[in-house]
C-alpha cells in the first residue's frame, strides 16, 4: 500500500511509495530538493542537490523552492500534502 513520505527540505508529504525504497532519489514536486539519501545532516553538502539541507531549507523560506533557478518546476503544496493531513 503506498504511502506518503515528507521532503526533508519543505516538510509537505509530496514523496509517494510502499517503502523507503521507491522514493529514492525522488523530487519533490513543491521545493524540487531532491530526496538525497546519503545526505541527512542539515549542514552536509548534497551533491544531488548542490546545496546543504539547511540551504535548502532556507532558499525555500524565502523563494518557495529549493534553488531559485529551479522555480518553473515547483507547484503549491496539494491537501492531502500538508503535515497536518499525514499525522
Amino acid at each position: 500500500m503506498e504511502q506518503r513520505y515528507q521532503c526533508r527540505c519543505c516538510g509537505y508529504f509530496t514523496l509517494v511509495g510502499e517503502t523507503n525504497e521507491d522514493i529514492l532519489w525522488d523530487i519533490c514536486p513543491v521545493c524540487f530538493w531532491e530526496n538525497d539519501i546519503f545526505e541527512d545532516v542539515s549542514d552536509r553538502y548534497s551533491q544531488a542537490n548542490h546545496m546543504t539541507l539547511a540551504q535548502g531549507r532556507e532558499n525555500y523560506k524565502n523563494y518557495s523552492v529549493c534553488d531559485p533557478k529551479h522555480s518553473s518546476y515547483v507547484r503549491i503544496p496539494q491537501k492531502e500534502e500538508l503535515p497536518e493531513n499525514n499525522k
